[in-house]
């Protein structure tokens, strides 16, 4: 992306050679934040 749009926030993946996207945003004790705590800087 441009890095303006779909910026993802906290991604965790499976480890393995070729790493595997489980998720992202926040969940549980991986990522503890909600959507007012991200501020986007727009040029």
């Amino acid at each position: 992306t441009d890095g303006k749009k779909n910026v993802k926030v906290c991604q965790w993946s499976q480890a393995s050679k070729t790493p595997s996207n489980l998720g992202d945003g926040p969940s549980g004790k991986l990522c503890q934040y909600s959507s007012s705590d991200v501020h986007i800087n727009e040029d």
